[in-house]
């Protein structure tokens, strides 16, 4: 015979050639009843339907996932929009905190400033000896 069964169709359901040049549907395969090929068939066609269901489920959730990130960018650019303007009244507000001491303030200021600059001078003339 020019080509052996790998596997019985009670098994595997198929019938191919062992031969490593072609692989292709055994010749005795079409010897076979007109109700096991109509199985066989009827096999394939489930599976493939199944595979197309598949298909369709993968294709719905990528969709859903799709729109679910451009949402989410949508979102994310607001929220960024947002953050610079706070960022932008934080600023303003620092500004004009600074500009609206009390006189009373900028003299405490300027003391704790005096007295870090000698601190600071302290440590300048400890590390010259």
């Amino acid at each position: 015979m020019c080509c052996e069964m790998i596997k019985k169709y009670e098994k595997k359901k198929f019938f191919f050639c062992k031969s490593k040049k072609n692989n292709y549907l055994c010749g005795r395969f079409f010897s076979l009843s007109m109700s096991t090929i109509d199985n066989v068939i009827s096999l394939i066609e489930n599976k493939i339907g199944r595979v197309v269901q598949f298909a369709e489920v993968l294709r719905s959730e990528n969709e859903a996932l799709q729109r679910q990130v451009t949402e989410l960018s949508g979102l994310l650019s607001a929220k960024n929009q947002e953050v610079e303007i706070l960022e932008s009244k934080y600023q303003n507000l620092k500004l004009t905190k600074t500009l609206s001491l009390v006189p009373e303030d900028v003299k405490n200021v300027k003391l704790q400033v005096n007295q870090m600059v000698r601190e600071i001078d302290k440590c300048i003339a400890l590390l010259n000896k």
